[in-house]
This record gives C-alpha cells, structure tokens and sequence, in this order.
C-alpha cells in the first residue's frame, strides 16, 4: 500500500517488469533505527514526550530508540513524523481539527518531517504509472484549457483496474491520501516561507521531489512553529486553501470521471465516498464488464456469420429457401391440424360444461323452489302458533288481571274490616281498663274503709264520715309505714315502697285522693291516674289486682286475709 512515512525496507527496488495493477508485497525486512545517547537529546525533545497518530502516548513509545533524521542535527525534535499503524496514509478526515494541541501533536509532525527519497513523488510515479493519468502540475492550466474539448484519457488506470480490482481500488484509495497529504504539506510550507496571509504558488510537479518540500524543518524553526498564537487559525486557512487547490479538485474531477468510466453510479461528491461505495459495487462491476464482453462477442460472431451468408451460390440459396418453405408449409399445416383439433376440443368442452351448468341451474332451481315452499309454510305455522300464543296470553293476562284486582279489592275490604275492628278491639280495651281502673279505686276505699273500722263519735265533736275515714287512713297508714320500715315483716303490703320516701307522701293522703277522683268521676274521666299513686293502688289491694285478665271473683278480696297482710289480725 501506498504511504509517504513507510519505513525504510532493505530489499531493493522493484522490478520494472512488475506490473503497476499489483499490490506491493510486504517488507521482509526493515533496517533498525540508531540509537542516540542520551547527551545528545534536544531539550524540545526532553520537555515533552513524541506524539502519536492518535494525540496519545503509549508505553512502548516511552521505551522507543530516538531515531537521528538526519546527521546535520545534533539531536531529534519530538514533533517527527510517525507512521500509521498499518503503514498507510492518513484518511482525510485526519486533518480536521480545530484545537491547537491536536496540531501541535498530530498535523505538524507529518508537516515538518522528512520525507525519505524513496517515498517521493518520482518514486511513486515509477512504481504507479498510472497516477499520471490523475494529478498534473498547476501551471499546465493553459493545457487545460486547451484540451477542455477533448475526452479524458485513463487507459492505463482502466487496464490496471480491470486487470486487479480489489487491488487498485485500495491503490486509488492511498493514493488519494497520499496526494491530499502532499498539497496540504507544499501549500503549509510555502505559506510559512513566504507569509501566512499570502496565497501558496501553483506548483510543479517537481516541485514535490525538491529539497525545500521534502526536508525537515530546523529544531528552531519547529518550535517557533508551535508556540506561535495564531497556529491553529493559520493551520485552519491552509487546510480550506488546500481543499480549493487547482490540483486537488482537478484530482478529484478526474477520479470520479474514472469511476463513472468503469460503470459506477453515484451522487456523492466526496472522494473517499466514492471510492468506498467503489469497494463495494466491484462484485457488480465485474459482472457487467462481463456481460459487455459477451455482448461484444456475440455481435462479432453474428457478423462473421453475416459475411459468410452473403458468399454462398444462388442454387444454395434457392434450395435453402425451398426448404425453408416447404418446411413452413408443414409447419402452417401442423399448426392448423392442431388448431382446428385444439377448436374442437374446446368446444365439446365448452358443451359439456354448458350442460353440466344447465342440470346445475336446473337441479338448483328445484332445491330453491322446494325450500322457499318448506320455508313458506312453516313462516305459515309459526305464525299460526304465535296468533295462537298470543290470543292465549292475552287472555290470561285478562283473567290475571281481573283476579288480581278482585282479590286487590278483597285485601282491601278486610284491610278495613281489620282497622274498624282493631278500633272496636282498642275501644273495648280502653273501656276494660277504665272499668277494671274504677273498679279497682272502689276496692281499695272500701278495703282502706274496712282496715280502719268504724268508731263511736265522741259526744260534742262532729266530724263527717270521709273525714273520719280519711284521718284515720293516715293514722293506720302512718303506724304501718313505720312498723314496716323498721321491722320490714314479709308479707307486708308497704314492704316494697318503705325505701321511698315519696310513697310515704303517696299513701298517706291516698284516702283523700281516690275519694277525689270518685266524687269527681267525670273530671277525672280522661285523666290517667299518677304512677305513684297506681304503685300504691295496687300495693294495698291484693295481689290479683294486678293481673289484666282476673275475673270479677278472683278480685273479690276476704278481709280477714288482708287484715293478716296488714298485721292487724
């Protein structure tokens, strides 16, 4: 592969009789570089270590050999060039950069080195002849310009490419690198010869064999170079300058007119681009080229045919064409035997399907006439049975309806035979307890009458008959509640109530208090009576007072048996 930093190889030169298509076989040695001692180190090469391609310092690089570039300098500037890994040319997007420590560190190396006298332009020229079809000098513009008319001319770069694809497309691919590396590095030179701000010169093409190109730049002019302020701005003109050069748009004019030359089709305008989609459409490429050679040599073949048609005898012809007719008379009577049996056969064809679709439509009409007959008379039935079903469920919805509104009536009759009745029931219950109430007050006076028993009148005192009954309930009342407090005797009637200093109060004026309400019957008729004084009512009269369904005989009290519950007996 091509590459202007390849390191020097031992073997010698290449053959001429080698062909130029051909890959360039592998260095089988490569001389050992001098060590220098260690006096002998610049400081620019001290202060720093040697940049790699990457910006990046490996470790081998740490224990590397200083290399002497040439016996003029006393020691060697870390700024050198150093080769690619695989001993090709940088690719072009190398060469973009917008910070300065990445010049400083990868561009101005490949910039100021020196370019050793077997990897020149002239040496590449010989190895390749075929480049010469691609760059030219730029003071050759008015050739150009004279030969703007005229088709350009790659026949060696055709044999060559046809001849080796693979190999002259990766060729193209350095060589393109290659010859981008040396405008950037004449159009850097010359601009920091000559002034920063001035245009670079066209150039010769042997110019690039010259000393002043392919020298190394002095130690001191290196680290002026770097430490200037404006390096990268200047480094970034020479690269726009470069890529606008008459050289290398010329260059890349003419490979991309190669390209197309040899059958690639493509839009793209950058050249390493092309050259890849190149790399990719060979398989294509060599088949085309293929059918191009085949093409050509059929029509070559048709015409030595031609020629040898035109020198035969007119019998020859005659009886050529005789044959030739009556074979197309057998042929036409062939094809016409066949066609008239093909005929036939089509239509029986054709007959027997139409009979076959006759039965078809026949048979299918009997089918749809049967199940539309099936389908009418049981559309007929069903809606027979739905009249039927409904005329039967209206009619029970009928009687339903009328049941349900007799029995709504019936409910509704008893409902109001209940009400009157449970009235007549709370009526009657009313009456009962009123009657049992005032029955029970009338028991408890005469019993309350019959415990005190009667006394003579005390001659010139008059006191009437409730009046007499109703002090001496008291006085009977007050002897008992205080026996029964004290004493509480079982039995008793007060046994229940002595706790309560209310009922003292109660019984004591209870005499007065039925009286009252008996005197006064219609008064008190809608009163209920106090819950004290009922406690009390039924307290004094014997227990089956209290049981709501006594009867009559049951409350009929014996007042020797109250007397004993009194302890008055």
């Amino acid at each position: 592969m091509l590459s202007l930093f390849l390191p020097k190889s031992s073997r010698s030169k290449k053959s001429p009789s080698r062909s130029p298509s051909r890959s360039r076989p592998a260095a089988q040695h490569r001389d050992k570089p001098k060590a220098v001692p260690d006096g002998r180190h610049s400081s620019l090469s001290r202060d720093k270590p040697k940049a790699s391609l990457d910006g990046r310092q490996s470790s081998a690089s740490r224990d590397r050999l200083k290399v002497v570039p040439d016996k003029r300098q006393r020691s060697v500037s870390r700024h050198k060039p150093q080769v690619s890994p695989d001993g090709r040319c940088q690719s072009l997007d190398f060469w973009v950069t917008k910070d300065k420590k990445e010049v400083v560190k990868r561009i101005v190396p490949y910039l100021t080195g020196q370019i050793p006298k077997n990897r020149h332009l002239g040496s590449l020229k010989e190895e390749k002849p075929w480049i010469e079809e691609l760059i030219e000098s730029e003071d050759d513009e008015d050739d150009e310009e004279e030969d703007e008319g005229e088709e350009e001319s790659f026949s060696d770069l055709e044999a060559a490419f046809w001849k080796d694809p693979e190999t002259i497309t990766n060729e193209l691919r350095d060589v393109t690198r290659t010859w981008f590396y040396m405008l950037l590095r004449y159009t850097f030179r010359t601009k920091h010869r000559d002034g920063w701000k001035k245009t670079s010169p066209a150039f010769d093409l042997e110019d690039f064999d010259g000393e002043e190109f392919t020298s190394q730049l002095d130690e001191k002019q290196v680290r002026a170079l770097v430490r200037r302020d404006g390096l990268i701005n200047e480094y970034k003109e020479t690269y726009k300058e470069t890529k606008q050069r008459t050289g290398w748009t010329r260059f890349c004019a003419r490979l991309r007119s190669f390209t197309e030359l040899v059958g690639l089709q493509t839009t793209s305008t950058k050249v390493e681009q092309i050259l890849q989609e190149l790399q990719k459409g060979l398989p294509d490429l060599k088949n085309a080229k293929k059918l191009e050679a085949q093409r050509l040599l059929i029509e070559r073949l048709q015409a030595e045919k031609n020629s040898t048609t035109s020198s035969e005898s007119v019998n020859a012809l005659r009886q050529r064409f005789e044959a030739k007719q009556a074979e197309s008379e057998r042929i036409l009577r062939e094809r016409l035997e066949a066609k008239k049996a093909e005929s036939e056969r089509i239509l029986r064809q054709q007959l027997e399907a139409k009979k076959a679709e006759s039965e078809r439509l026949l048979r299918q009409q009997l089918e749809s006439k049967k199940a539309e007959s099936e389908r009418t008379l049981r559309a007929r039935l069903e809606a027979k049975n739905a009249e039927a079903e409904r005329k039967l469920r209206e009619s029970l919805a009928a009687k339903n309806a009328e049941a349900e509104r007799a029995l709504r009536q019936k409910i509704e009759a008893n409902a109001e035979a209940e009400r009157k009745l449970r009235e007549d029931l709370q009526a009657k219950a009313e009456a009962e307890r009123k009657h049992r109430l005032h029955d029970a007050l009338v028991s408890c006076r005469e019993l309350m009458e019959k415990l005190v028993g009667e006394k003579p009148v005390v001659k010139g005192s008059y006191m009437p008959g409730g009046q007499q009954f109703k002090q001496r309930w008291k006085d009977l009342f007050h002897e008992q509640w205080t026996k029964c407090k004290a004493r509480k005797p079982a039995g008793h009637p007060l046994l229940g109530l002595v706790a309560q200093q209310k009922y003292y109060v109660v019984g004591k004026e209870l005499y007065g208090t039925i009286s009252e309400r008996l005197h006064n019957h219609r008064e008190y008729r809608d009163k209920e009576v106090d819950a004290d004084v009922s406690r009390m009512i039924f307290a004094i009269l014997p227990a089956v007072y209290s049981k709501p369904n006594s009867t009559e005989a049951e409350r009929d009290w014996n007042l020797a048996t109250e007397k004993k519950r009194w302890g008055l007996a």
